[in-house]
């Protein structure tokens, strides 16, 4: 388990300083770039592409924000704190996480690249074959975060019931 930890926070980490340390590369590649080559786009950034790049940018935050929920939880494992409210809540955010990113990558971009304002191009089987792990592993982790739920909720009854046992005797 502390290697997954440490797995999961060394990824965080390069998640974190990954657009840092690509953009001092792009700019430094876009200073040095000779002037013939060094030309402003002919097609300016019109309404559509910037709300692909917010989209895309909304899904690597939400990535970052789901590797920051993996390494609390298996703090908690660590520390073997299993079925806490924390946990099930972390678990539960973690699949709504992958679900809202299935929906921004795998569905809205697509449909706002598409060429014509009337035929969106969405290759259903593609969608099918690779996009849909994020949904049905987000809605798997949804269940497990129920799971959670529901055995906390148990294991509180059981401890009442057994408190109560215990005073009637």
């Amino acid at each position: 388990m502390k290697t997954l930890k440490n797995l999961l926070y060394v990824t965080y980490i390069f998640f974190i300083l990954f657009p840092f340390i690509l953009g001092s590369l792009i700019i430094l590649v876009w200073i040095n770039m000779p002037e013939e080559i060094n030309v402003i786009y002919k097609d300016f950034p019109n309404t559509r592409s910037i709300l692909i790049a917010l989209l895309q940018i909304v899904s690597y935050v939400t990535f970052i924000i789901i590797l920051k929920y993996m390494i609390r939880v298996v703090t908690d494992f660590i520390n073997q704190q299993y079925f806490s409210t924390i946990n099930l809540k972390l678990i539960s955010r973690i699949g709504y996480c992958l679900i809202l990113i299935f929906v921004l990558s795998d569905i809205l971009i697509p449909c706002l690249k598409a060429t014509h304002k009337l035929v969106i191009n969405l290759d259903v089987i593609d969608i099918l074959t690779s996009a849909t792990y994020k949904l049905y592993f987000g809605l798997f982790l949804i269940g497990i975060g129920k799971a959670f739920k529901l055995g906390l909720q148990q294991k509180e009854e059981n401890i009442e019931l057994k408190q109560e046992n215990e005073l009637t005797i």
